[in-house]
């Protein structure tokens, strides 16, 4: 399965098998973008892009993982109130 999905053009099954990954990574407190590179034998920055890419067409729909980012770090965007930026 994982050669079908690196080839070009398998966009769909690609982003299914993307969100499935991306799933595993996040239930078992592992990093998505390095679980999904070490299963399909991709670099870590061509993973990193699917990802982006799959959220982007839709999949990942509620899904995030803050494993493997820098300390700080959010998957969500912080929102700061007026008064504690003073």
């Amino acid at each position: 399965m994982a050669q079908a999905v690196t080839k070009r053009g398998m966009k769909g099954e690609r982003w299914e098998v993307i969100e499935i990954l991306y799933g595993t990574a996040a239930l078992a407190d592992l990093p998505p973008v390095k679980l999904i590179a070490l299963e399909l034998n991709v670099p870590e920055r061509t993973a990193s892009d699917w990802v982006q890419k799959a959220r982007a067409a839709g999949w990942l729909v509620g899904m995030t993982s803050n494993v493997g980012r820098p300390a700080g770090a959010t998957a969500e965007p912080t929102v700061v109130d007026e008064a504690e930026r003073r």
